[in-house]
């Protein structure tokens, strides 16, 4: 028992001894998870490293990947589309390793070693199973000077061996014989040396393998150390509970850290930088300062990320601490990546004392100080001073009349021992007070005081007063007319007013009527609405003169107006919120701090704007300075240095060299092109290409290559990247930003073009990464200029030569035709004619003397014989190829109108206008028309009372128009088929013509054809 108590209080008294030279701290560090945004399971990680042009190479169970901020790109023996090596096989990728600049190594399933260049994308050189006499890769290292080392295992021999590399080969510059089956071991390479450990020695092997050197230690080989440098070797040594640092003055290690007996079980990975070390595991997480003698424990906040991020992940094992360039700390288990970000304390926000216990401080608008260093600050609820000792605003007791209105607070100034709070002038050193404009304490008021004179605008009014603090007289000013609203209305809402040395007027900013300069007693002098300041609307806010430049604040940014020239810039600075979304910063205070920076409040946090680079600087997203909105015209600087701005929800302060801002416009990395992929609609086939992209010049796409896609990255982890395209030659119209890093063109046309990409964080083009790719698209063989000339002759001379031979023959068979139905007319008019002449003559002389009973059929056969010559007249003159004339037609119609008006003396007029008497007609349109009109005429004859007849026949417009028309008033029979009408319109119809019949008074046709 006497024996326990006193190892108990050695105990007690070991981490008393201990805990006075180390303390634990609060955690300065933010632990995130890393988005990598990957697509496909990669399965275990395995390793990370940073190349030269800033990417981030993961090794995994998969291949091997290439994360730039935004997306991941995985190369595997398995993917055509990114290639690794030429196997068919998935096997895992190791430890990764910087040989230069652009080549990396790294090892494939213990098997093969591969060196990649980062820059081309490819793997360069290789040593394969076979190039190498033992059995398995174990370990690969490097040194400081990019050496690249690989220490292998011969289970056959029980023995291992280190290999340097030389050119694209290895060669053997160590080996020792070691029981390979019950000594497990681990390799390293730093401090100038190999070390070979196992649990119970370390072996320190010179560079060059030819002299060694052993240590009897007790070790747990789960302990990695890793020095960032490679300057350093360290080890955990058991039986002390002691990390050992490698001394090489004293040939010996020496004690670096004694571990407190409450870490002892707790990280398994170690990475010392510089004056601190970095170890956890997948359960705890410790920063220990040698430095400052600090430790922070992080365990607890890095369970919380991962359960929340990554649940099921708490097993993961623990792969590696790693720093990229930019100081950022990583950390990598087998399944996420986690970075390690400075926490900002809230020092910033200035300690406000209650009004009372129910009032909650949050929108400060107005700050002034006095002579003796006191600084005031207004609120939507009353006055808070802080004196120049305290560390905080407390309430100014006001006169119980002005409580409750305490909430016009726009204003504030200090003259004298006055306080110039809205339209109040309120004595400090015996609290009295009186209106200033106002018989009452009321509305918003905007000031600007020069010397001893207050010049006061109370909001939604239109009187300017120009109040003299000595004399305490004030004078009042109608505002001209030409400042109010377009419809006369007053001013609503006054931003800022500052006075103009130069000129000796004032400038205003308005909600509604934009920037203003007019005289000291309100004559408008000049006007400058959204349209002259390329505004989307007339809000404009904070206002500061610095020389021959007016700075004002805006919803797009930050203008300027060159007071001399009156040229208008406007100023953006983008920021892309949670919902990615990209939007200008709107600026609502400026200060400006005498040596050429301006601090702006926006609605996104405080930024910082550099005069002489026209540049702005930003927070980083996580400081407290980043996140508020600050009000309108809420900013000071005291005598102090200190700034002063106000937001939404409390009051800030900070001096500049407390905030660390980072340039907003810096160029980004340049793009690059990290595949192409394109369609042969031909083949069916695509074809993809990843490797050598960096020397590439111009694409050459065959005429089927109807497709390409094209993949970007640009390395930038602060940042979404944002990329827009145009096809130069096609159109000269960018694309819409997308955070998308694959570009898809269908259908690509023939020709030359110039594929232009842009790369941009803030959307602006001055810090815009630019990339362009020629395009060259051949034609297809017959569609090229020489082939379709030929092909043109070659099809001109053969449709000459057609329509030559077809003309002919068709000009042959018309002739023909005409000739046989010029026969068929003859023989006709001959045969058929004098046979019924013959029949029509005998019937009349038998009829002479003929009995009554025979002479009645007798005159009806002479009557029949006359009808039908009459219709095999009309048929020979249908068939007459002479007659397909105008002429002819018109001849015929006016015979048969003569002929049958006559028998009934009706009187007709036939006119004709515009119609060409010899110009051709078609035989079935000629005969259609000639059957239309001899019906149109037996209807007015047999149907009709009229007695005279108009009949017209012109042409109009391209077309042929045939009009009948008589002065009757009765039609006797309505019927359609009794007319004739159907017979008619089928006639019209087969003709493409249009009849119209109107018989409702007499008898009226008109046709057009």
């Amino acid at each position: 028992m006497r024996i326990l108590c006193s190892f108990s209080i050695c105990l007690l008294f070991i981490q008393i001894g201990w805990s006075q030279e180390f303390k634990f701290i609060q955690s300065q560090y933010l632990v995130e998870r890393v988005n990598l945004n990957i697509k496909e399971d990669i399965g275990k990680l395995n390793g990370i490293m940073e190349d030269n042009f800033g990417y981030i190479w993961i090794s995994s169970e998969h291949g091997l990947s290439a994360f730039d901020g935004n997306g991941i790109i995985t190369y595997t023996n398995i993917d055509e589309k990114y290639k690794l090596t030429a196997s068919k096989n998935i096997l895992p990728t190791y430890r990764l390793l910087q040989k230069d600049k652009h080549i990396m190594g790294f090892d494939e399933g213990h098997s093969s070693f591969h060196f990649f260049d980062v820059k081309k994308r490819k793997v360069v050189s290789s040593i394969l199973p076979g190039d190498i006499d033992d059995d398995k890769i174990a370990f690969s290292s490097n040194d400081t000077a990019g050496n690249i080392y690989l220490c292998t295992s011969d289970y056959l021999k029980n023995s291992i061996g280190i290999w340097r590399n030389s050119g694209n080969k290895f060669e053997k510059i160590y080996s020792m014989e070691m029981d390979l089956s019950a000594t497990p071991y681990m390799f390293y390479v730093s401090a100038k040396y190999h070390w070979i450990v196992t649990e119970t020695q370390i072996v320190r092997v010179d560079i060059d393998g030819k002299t060694e050197k052993v240590f009897s230690v007790r070790l747990n080989l789960r302990y990695i150390m890793e020095d960032a440098a490679g300057r350093d070797f360290y080890y955990f040594d058991l039986k002390t509970n002691t990390i050992n640092m490698w001394d090489e003055a004293k040939g010996d290690f020496r004690p670096y850290f004694k571990m407190p007996p409450s870490f002892i079980g707790k990280g398994e990975y170690f990475y010392f930088l510089e004056d601190k070390f970095f170890f956890g595991d997948n359960l705890s997480l410790f920063v220990v300062d040698m430095q400052n003698r600090t430790i922070q424990d992080l365990s607890q906040e890095f369970l919380d990320v991962v359960k929340k991020e990554s649940p099921g992940s708490l097993g993961a094992l623990f792969v590696k601490f790693f720093q990229r360039r930019d100081k950022a700390m990583l950390m990598c288990n087998q399944r996420d990546v986690y970075v390690l970000k400075r926490k900002f304390s809230n020092q910033f926000l200035e300690s406000v004392v209650p009004v009372n216990k129910t009032s909650q401080l949050l929108s400060f608008r107005a700050l002034a100080e006095d002579k003796e260093k006191n600084v005031y600050a207004s609120y939507y609820t009353g006055l808070s001073r802080k004196s120049i000792s305290s560390s905080g605003f407390v309430p100014i007791k006001l006169p119980p009349s002005l409580v409750s209105n305490a909430i016009s607070t726009y204003s504030l100034n200090i003259w004298n021992d006055h306080l110039l709070w809205n339209n109040i002038d309120l004595n400090l050193s015996n609290g009295k007070y009186e209106f200033v404009g106002l018989n009452k304490f009321g509305k918003h008021c905007t000031q600007y005081l020069h010397q001893d004179t207050l010049w006061l605008f109370p909001w939604f009014n239109n009187q300017l007063h120009v109040y003299d603090l000595k004399g305490k007289r004030i004078a009042t000013h109608e505002l001209d007319r030409a400042i109010l609203n377009e419809d006369g209305q007053n001013i609503s809402e006054m931003n800022d007013m500052t006075g103009d040395p130069s000129t000796q007027s004032l400038w205003i900013s308005t909600t509604d009527q934009g920037l203003i300069e007019m005289t000291k007693q309100g004559k408008l002098l000049q006007k400058f609405t959204a349209r002259e300041l390329g505004l989307v609307d007339n809000n404009v806010t904070d206002l500061e003169i610095i020389g021959d430049e007016l700075w004002f604040g805006c919803k797009e940014g930050l203008g300027v107006l060159h007071l001399k020239t009156k040229k208008i810039n406007i100023y953006k600075n983008p920021i892309t919120g949670s919902n990615g979304l990209v939007s200008n910063r709107k600026i609502f205070s400026i200060i400006y701090d005498k040596v050429g920076r301006l601090y702006l409040g926006t609605d996104h946090g405080l930024v910082r704007y550099d005069l002489a680079s026209r540049t702005f600087y930003n927070l980083e997203k996580d400081h407290p300075l980043s996140k508020p909105e600050f009000n309108r015209g809420s900013a000071f600087k005291s005598s102090e240095g200190r700034f002063y701005i106000g937001s939404t929800d409390g009051l800030y302060s900070f001096k500049p060299e407390e905030v660390e801002f980072r340039r907003d416009v810096d160029s980004l990395p340049n793009i690059k092109l990290v595949g192409l992929s394109t369609y042969d609609y031909r083949k069916n086939s695509r074809h993809h290409h990843c490797a050598g992209l960096d020397s590439i010049s111009s694409l050459s796409l065959n005429p089927y290559e109807n497709y390409l896609e094209v993949n970007l990255s640009l390395p930038e982890f602060n940042d979404a990247v944002y990329y827009s395209y145009r096809l130069k030659g096609q159109s000269d119209i960018w694309s819409e930003y997308d955070t998308k890093s694959t570009i898809e063109l269908n259908g690509l046309p023939t020709g030359s073009f110039v594929l232009e990409i842009k790369a941009s964080t803030g959307l602006k083009e001055e810090a815009s990464s630019f990339y362009a790719l020629p395009i060259n698209k051949s034609e297809i063989w017959y569609k090229k200029a020489w082939v379709v000339f030929l092909m043109a002759i070659g099809g001109a001379a053969i449709g000459v030569a057609y329509y030559r031979n077809s003309f002919t023959r068709k000009i042959k068979q018309h002739q023909e035709l005409e000739m046989l139905r010029n026969k068929i007319s003859a023989d006709l008019h001959d045969d058929v004619g004098s046979i019924l002449t013959g029949l029509s003559m005998q019937s009349e002389i038998l009829a002479l003397h003929a009995s009554d009973d025979q002479k009645e059929s007798l005159t009806e056969i002479s009557a029949m014989s006359r009808e039908a010559m009459e219709t095999m007249r009309d048929t020979v003159w249908f068939i007459d190829s002479r007659k397909d004339k105008f002429e002819n037609l018109i001849d015929r119609m006016r015979s048969f109108a003569e002929q049958q008006f006559q028998l009934k003396n009706i009187a007709y007029k036939f006119e004709q206008n515009n119609v060409i008497g010899d110009e051709q007609i078609l035989p079935h349109i000629r005969q259609n028309v000639y059957f239309i009109f001899k019906e149109a005429i037996t209807n007015v004859i047999k149907h009709s009372d009229a007695d005279e007849v108009n009949i017209g026949f012109f042409r109009e417009n391209g077309s042929y128009t045939l009009h009948i028309c008589d002065n009757g008033h009765t039609i006797s029979n309505t019927k359609s088929d009794g007319l004739g009408l159907s017979n008619m319109r089928q006639r019209a119809l087969s003709i493409n013509g249009d009849l119209k019949i109107d018989t409702s008074d007499g008898f009226e046709i008109r046709l057009t054809f």
